[in-house]
């Protein structure tokens, strides 16, 4: 990584005075030096991109590849980073390094890291469905299958697959879910980059922007649920959705009849996007999709302030936390 930053004029120093973690002098090509302190991370997907801790201070992300989306997450935070394959993000008002699209070595990659089945559409169905539920995971294939409304096979598939990666053991007939921290992280990534965008069935424009605050009741009567950034507001109240989004089977029509809701010509401030489990919404509260899925598209927005959203509900939410406990 030194050799490429050298390249570009960027020299590096190990500051081996400081007894708190690794850090660098990095002196750009005008002379002038700053001090980081380096976060290192083994992988960087879009997903952990959006949530790596960064320190007080000037922080400098280090890891093998930032893919692009992975990039764009980190500027969007305004995180400098550098990795192997010679890809870097350094900005100050005197001097911007920025190198893009470089791929890493073709023997760094890893693509059994990420079995077919487990993380395709149709298996990201299954994970998520354990996610959500990891209790779930000792139940009857058919259970799992009507959960996530996939096959048999494809239940069997991936259960084979995280039980190959480590994400399930087996005792006997007795499965725990394990890992779950990073086969969150995975599925995130993989939502992200393979489901979201085609999940969108309509979009619509409302007059009333604040319509979904009196909309609870009409989402029920269409068996719908909130998700993205008005599921993100309704779990903790920090973001002002910009962006209404509803999970349904089909179109909410007593929703859309009740609020006056049209067809938008554009892009739209209402998502109605498929509703791809199958399990029932709790009675009491609002009705939401689970908490998993409402961070996923939140990170999928690639939205700064939607991300910031993103990292407190996965420091907040009790489902998300249980997830990072293992």
């Amino acid at each position: 990584m030194q050799d490429h930053l050298r390249e570009l004029g960027v020299v590096v120093v190990e500051d081996l005075d400081d007894p708190t973690g690794p850090a660098w002098w990095v002196v750009l090509p005008t002379g002038s030096r700053h001090r980081y302190d380096v976060v290192l991370r083994e992988r960087l997907s879009t997903a952990t991109a959006a949530t790596v801790p960064l320190l007080d201070g000037p922080s400098l992300v280090v890891t093998r590849h930032v893919a692009d989306a992975a990039a764009e997450v980190l500027r969007g935070r305004g995180a400098h980073f550098a990795d192997t394959a010679g890809n870097v993000h350094l900005r100050w008002p005197d001097a911007v390094v920025d190198v893009r699209g470089r791929r890493p070595p073709t023997s760094e990659a890893r693509p059994a890291d990420r079995p077919l089945r487990a993380y395709s559409p149709r298996g990201q169905r299954v994970t998520f469905s354990l996610l959500c539920d990891p209790g779930t995971v000792g139940e009857s294939y058919r259970t799992i299958a009507e959960r996530s409304r996939t096959s048999l096979g494809t239940v069997q598939a991936v259960l084979e697959e995280l039980q190959g990666q480590g994400h399930l053991l087996v005792d006997g007939r007795r499965r725990t879910l394990h890992g779950t921290r990073l086969l969150f992280d995975r599925w995130v990534e993989a939502y992200v980059v393979r489901t979201a965008p085609r999940l969108t069935r309509a979009r619509f424009d409302s007059s009333d922007h604040s319509w979904w605050r009196h909309a609870d009741e009409d989402l029920r009567s269409d068996g719908a649920v909130w998700g993205g950034e008005t599921g993100a507001h309704l779990l903790d109240g920090f973001l002002s959705p910009a962006v209404a989004t509803v999970y349904a089977d089909g179109l909410p029509r007593q929703t859309l009849l009740a609020h006056r809701l049209r067809k938008a010509d554009g892009v739209g401030d209402v998502v109605v996007r498929e509703r791809f489990w199958n399990w029932p919404t709790p009675a009491e509260g609002h009705p939401l999709a689970p908490p998993p899925l409402v961070y996923a598209d939140l990170v999928a927005t690639t939205d700064p302030r939607c991300l910031e959203a993103a990292e407190r509900l996965r420091s907040g939410d009790a489902v998300l936390r249980r997830l990072d406990l293992s």
